[in-house]
């Protein structure tokens, strides 16, 4: 099953569960009131709704993902100099490729502990830094946080089935 959605569903997803919140409600249970268990259970509650926002089980599903869109580049004072073209894929949790191109591709590639970049020059290593902060960044995307990391804490691991989504931005 394929998926078509813009670069902003997860915004537009929260945007959307905020405002079917009731605020009486929201007024009512503030949470330095409630005592740490009725925390937890609100807050179990209010990711279950945003998943469920978000396509629920077909959301959980979704195990590779591609974007592709422009990124605006800025010079020193501010002005808008250009685009750049992008593609993004994604194999959750933590393998990721990226191609940029203008004037020559550059695509860097993570899997999991280890990094590589090609260039004009050729494929090289990435740094260890370079790598800990792809796994860093990996750690909090929301799409981990929700399917992988969230999830399983809230819904168990009975999602096992495997959906690809699309993503285009422009």
């Amino acid at each position: 099953m394929r998926l078509k959605a813009v670069n902003f569903w997860p915004v537009l997803a929260l945007a959307a569960l905020m405002t079917a919140l009731p605020l009486q409600a929201a007024r009512a249970q503030n949470p330095d009131n409630m005592m740490p268990e009725e925390r937890t259970a609100k807050g179990k509650q209010v990711l279950e709704q945003l998943i469920t926002a978000l396509g629920g089980p077909t959301y959980l599903d979704i195990r590779e993902s591609n974007c592709d869109g422009r990124l605006a580049q800025f010079g020193h004072n501010g002005e808008m100099t250009g685009y750049t073209n992008f593609k993004v894929y994604w194999r959750y949790p933590d393998k990721n490729r990226t191609d940029f191109s203008k004037k020559g591709v550059i695509v860097n590639v993570y899997n999991g502990d280890r990094g590589w970049t090609l260039d004009r020059g050729g494929v090289s290593e990435l740094s260890t830094a370079a790598v800990a902060d792809f796994q860093e960044q990996a750690k909090r995307d929301i799409n981990n946080l929700l399917r992988v990391r969230l999830s399983s804490a809230i819904f168990g691991s009975r999602w096992t089935r495997v959906r690809i989504i699309w993503c285009a931005a422009s």
